[in-house]
């Protein structure tokens, strides 16, 4: 009896040590168990946080091709005005050469005019030598009828 009882001590020592081992590698498995829930827990986080940046780059990239379109939109005003500026600027060009050579021209007209203003001048000059020239030849003419006059008195 003794045997048994030693042999039920026993068998109970190792039953208890079992038990321990049991009871530790429960709390073990529950400690890794609620790690591993912490960790599906992150993973769910970190998914979400995926999920979300991944919109939020969807959007980006949304907003990026907006403003890609806009930038060529205004690339393309830009050409536009590009062309605008240097079709106003060959006009300014042409329009400049045509102010100078109406200039010119008035220049020209100017000088013409003066030369005209002196010829008049001249013209008055000379119509008063003229008129001056025909008095006197008109008074010769009387002078010499005179003469003649007094010359057929003389002489008749």
């Amino acid at each position: 009896m003794a045997t048994i009882k030693s042999e039920e001590v026993s068998q109970k020592a190792v039953i208890s040590t079992q038990v321990r081992e049991i009871e530790d590698l429960t709390k073990k498995n529950k400690a890794q168990k609620d790690k591993l829930v912490e960790a599906s827990k992150n993973i769910k986080k970190l998914k979400e946080a995926y999920i979300k940046q991944k919109a939020e780059l969807q959007n980006h990239k949304a907003e990026l091709e907006k403003v890609k379109g806009m930038l060529q939109i205004r690339e393309t005003e830009h050409v536009e005005l590009k062309k605008a500026y240097d079709m106003l600027n060959t006009k300014h060009s042409k329009l400049a050469d045509e102010l100078e050579e109406q200039r010119q021209l008035k220049d020209t007209i100017d000088q013409m005019n003066k030369e005209i203003t002196t010829l008049k001048q001249s013209s008055t000059e000379w119509k008063k030598k003229y008129d001056l020239l025909k008095q006197q030849h008109e008074q010769l003419q009387m002078q010499e009828k005179e003469y003649e006059r007094v010359s057929n008195l003389f002489l008749n």
